[in-house]
């Protein structure tokens, strides 16, 4: 099997990202359709609905939380699709697919395989972060954005140290 999964690897480079995505939404796609959380959710679409100006979003005041990218995040929700839940849940899932990918790109440069070889082991590695029951609630919750958010941030800072690291400019 090692041999048939390298050799249909190196066939193009984007296979292996594109099983990675397709997993991650294999698995969390029914979350789309899970509604509204009873814990926080209902707090956050209640704040948000009312429309804020962007000034008190990016304030500390006596907002929700005072996580400026992630109160960015829901006030944007609220202007481009009036806080529905089945966009949010799908931004979640998104965003744990573009963290997913970074891990995959982050174990290629770390072991330095290229996404045109076969990364038999960067891919086990994203597929591991991907699929970990640990990430549920991250993902699936609207209220956990915060996770992917702040894995999404740390994971491309990551990326660009690295790529600095090989060529410093």
């Amino acid at each position: 099997m090692r041999l048939w999964l390298g050799k249909h690897l190196q066939t193009h480079p984007l296979l292996a990202p594109l099983l990675l995505v397709g997993a991650v939404i294999a698995v969390y796609f029914p979350a789309v359709r899970s509604g509204i959380h009873p814990i926080d959710d209902p707090g956050i679409i209640a704040h948000y609905t009312k429309t804020l100006p962007l000034l008190q979003v990016l304030l500390p005041t006596n907002g929700y939380y005072y996580r400026p990218f992630v109160e960015l995040s829901f006030w944007l929700d609220n202007l481009l699709w009036g806080m529905e839940p089945n966009v949010m849940h799908l931004e979640n899932i998104l965003l744990h697919c573009a963290n997913s990918l970074l891990v995959f790109v982050l174990a290629c440069k770390v072991t330095r395989q290229g996404p045109e070889g076969a990364p038999l082991i960067p891919l086990l590695a994203a597929l591991w972060f991907a699929l970990y029951p640990t990430n549920v609630e991250a993902v699936t919750w609207i209220a956990g954005r915060t996770d992917p958010l702040l894995a999404f941030f740390a994971l491309s800072a990551t990326f660009f140290w690295l790529r600095w690291l090989e060529t410093p400019r």
